[in-house]
C-alpha cells in the first residue's frame, strides 16, 4: 500500500512540475516576443501572435504599414527551451506578394484563393482528412528568403479536422491571412495617404473574411459569391 501512495505522490510531483514548466516557458516566451519588439525602432505593433511553441511570431504595425516576423523568440530567457538562433525580419505591406494557408505544407483548397497557384505551382492542394499542421506562408518580395511560415498547429499525431485544435488553428490562420491580405489591398489603393481609421476597423475586416471564409469552406456560397463579397468588404 505505501508503495502504491508512494508512485501517486511521485506521478502528482512530476505533473506538478511539468505543468508549471509549461506555463513558464510559455510565459516567458511571451515576455521575450514582447521584448523584442519593443526594442525593434519605429514599430509600434497594433496586432501580434506568438506560435503554441514561443519559437517564432508575427506583428503589424497598421500605422507604419509594416509587418514584422521574429523567429527564435524562446531563447532568450527560457533555459528549459531549445537554444534557437534569434532572427527579425521587417517588411513593408507593399513588400507582401501572397498569403496562403497550408495544411501539412500543401495548400487548403476550400481557403486559399486560386491565384495562389500561380505563386507556387509545385504545390498540390489538400484532401487530407487528417492533418498534423496548419500554418501560413507569407510570399515576400525578397530574392533572399522569399517565403516564411508561421504555424498555428503542429501536433505529433494528425488529428481530424472536426478537432477543436484542428478548428482553432485554422481559424486563427484565415484571421491573419484575411488580415494581411486587407492591409495589402489597402496599402495598394491608399499608400502612405490611406485615410485616418478606426483602430478596430481591420479587425472588423479580418473578423468579415473569416465569417465569409467558414461559409465558403461549408459550401454554404458558391467560389462566385465568395470573391463578389470579399471584393466589396476589402473596398470599405
Amino acid at each position: 500500500m505505501e508503495i502504491i501512495i508512494g508512485i501517486l505522490v511521485t506521478c502528482g510531483v512530476v505533473y506538478a512540475v511539468a505543468s508549471w514548466l509549461s506555463r513558464a516557458t510559455k510565459s516567458l516566451s511571451e515576455k521575450s516576443f514582447s521584448e523584442i519588439l519593443d526594442n525593434i525602432d519605429n514599430l509600434a505593433p497594433s496586432q501580434t501572435y506568438l506560435t503554441n511553441k514561443g519559437d517564432s511570431g508575427i506583428a503589424v504595425d497598421e500605422a507604419r504599414g509594416k509587418l514584422c516576423l521574429v523567429y527564435g523568440v524562446a531563447n532568450i530567457e527560457n533555459p528549459v527551451a531549445d537554444k534557437l538562433e534569434q532572427e527579425t525580419k521587417i517588411y513593408n505591406f507593399n513588400d507582401i506578394m501572397e498569403v496562403q494557408i497550408l495544411e501539412d505544407g500543401i495548400t487548403n483548397p476550400d481557403i486559399s484563393k486560386a491565384s495562389q497557384d500561380k505563386v507556387n505551382t509545385g504545390i498540390k492542394r489538400s484532401q487530407k482528412q487528417k492533418v498534423k499542421t496548419v500554418e501560413i506562408c507569407i510570399i515576400i518580395n525578397d530574392d533572399k528568403n522569399s517565403r516564411h511560415l508561421i504555424k498555428f498547429m503542429e501536433v505529433d499525431r494528425p488529428v481530424e479536422k472536426n478537432n477543436s485544435i484542428y478548428l482553432n488553428a485554422l481559424e486563427n490562420a484565415v484571421y491573419w491571412q484575411s488580415l494581411l491580405s486587407y492591409l495589402v489591398a489597402k496599402d495598394k489603393e491608399y499608400g502612405q495617404n490611406a485615410p485616418p481609421e478606426k483602430d478596430t476597423d481591420s479587425s472588423y475586416v479580418a473578423d468579415e473574411l473569416l465569417k465569409l471564409a467558414q461559409l465558403l469552406e461549408k459550401e454554404y456560397i458558391t467560389q462566385e459569391e465568395y470573391d463578389s463579397q470579399k471584393a466589396k468588404i476589402l473596398k470599405r
